[in-house]
């Protein structure tokens, strides 16, 4: 977007041009469109369009809680589904990124099923050397029991 010499500061102040800001949708139009969803949904939750915040913070406890349990089902899961993803053209993933704004509009409880499917693969990969069951206590030291 901005030239190799120019500093961000001075790219602030000047602004961005239409032409930088189709050429940034277009590299990343699937990620666009995600944010976009999760945008719309929170929107139409919030202001209970179809549905309340009850049922969006419902799916997204639920899916956050499936996720924490049942971690190599989940991440195989969405493994598959990202790779699936990676593989299509990128009209494909426009439609799927409509598709996907249509469904935030109107039940926008499954996009944070999904937002809770991510958080509990995330919490699952950065606690999984911390679990108490996997952790193994120090030897204890046998000639330093006047403390027992």
């Amino acid at each position: 977007m901005a030239k190799e010499g120019k500093k961000i500061s001075d790219k602030l102040k000047e602004g961005v041009s239409a032409k930088e800001i189709e050429g940034f949708a277009r590299k990343y139009a699937y990620e666009s469109f995600l944010a976009l969803a999760v945008i719309v949904a929170t929107i139409s939750s919030m202001f209970d369009f179809f549905s309340g915040p009850g049922w969006s913070l419902l799916f997204c406890g639920i899916a956050t809680a499936v996720a924490i349990f049942f971690p190599h089902q989940i991440r195989g899961g969405l493994e598959k589904f990202y790779s699936y993803v990676d593989r299509k053209e990128q009209t494909t993933l426009i439609i799927v990124g409509l598709v996907r704004l249509v469904v935030a509009l109107f039940l926008p409880f499954i996009i944070f099923g999904g937002i809770g499917l991510l958080a509990g693969t995330s919490y699952n990969r950065r606690n999984s050397g911390s679990s108490p069951r996997k952790r193994k206590e120090p030897p204890m030291n046998t000639e330093d029991k006047d403390h027992l």
